[in-house]
């Protein structure tokens, strides 16, 4: 999180005695910046290997060409 250095060192600048810009600006929309990303990197991931599809070979998986001839 970037505001995590400047509430370790004490800014004035930064307002953690507003519930709203505490928990809604700086904890939520900046969380919103880690989890989005880890949850695209993980559905790509299991894009690219195969996993949580449950296609396999005979349902015309990846590669497959379902028994016809090319």
């Amino acid at each position: 999180m970037t505001f995590v250095p400047e509430w370790l060192s004490g800014s004035p600048n930064l307002v953690t005695s507003n519930f709203l810009y505490k928990w809604v600006y700086l904890f939520f929309f900046n969380t919103l910046w880690v989890w989005i990303p880890l949850w695209v990197l993980v559905e790509a991931y299991k894009g690219l290997t195969g996993t949580g599809t449950g296609a396999t070979a005979k349902e015309g998986g990846w590669g497959d060409s379902g028994g016809k001839e090319l």
